[in-house]
């Protein structure tokens, strides 16, 4: 039987089920999402359909090579040269205006 790219599980005595994506780069699972399923079989087919569309989350719904991403970002060990290539690529797409990089000379 193949391995699901998620765990399915109830956290204690909680109604849903909760489903945890694995990053398939690092091998770590992300953070525990509720399913707001009542039974396992639902929480796989939702977890499938997030897999497929997008995670829904208050006000917006995150695909997850986005939520893999921001996962990714706030587990890294980002150094000087990472971080200005991440405000590049932002502002090379129009989402960034302008950055200045601590310890820098536009820093002082």
């Amino acid at each position: 039987m193949k391995h699901l790219p998620f765990l399915v599980f109830k956290r204690g005595e909680r109604r849903f089920y909760s489903i945890c994506f694995k990053n398939e780069q690092t091998g770590k699972y992300l953070t525990a999402i509720s399913t707001k399923k009542d039974t396992k079989a639902e929480a796989i087919q939702t977890a499938f359909e997030w897999l497929k569309n997008s995670i829904p989350k208050k006000g917006e719904a995150i695909q997850i090579k986005k939520y893999l991403l921001r996962d990714m970002l706030k587990e890294s060990d980002t150094s000087k040269a990472d971080t200005e290539f991440i405000c590049k690529e932002l502002q090379r797409r129009g989402l960034l205006k302008s950055f200045v990089i601590e310890k820098s000379v536009q820093s002082c």
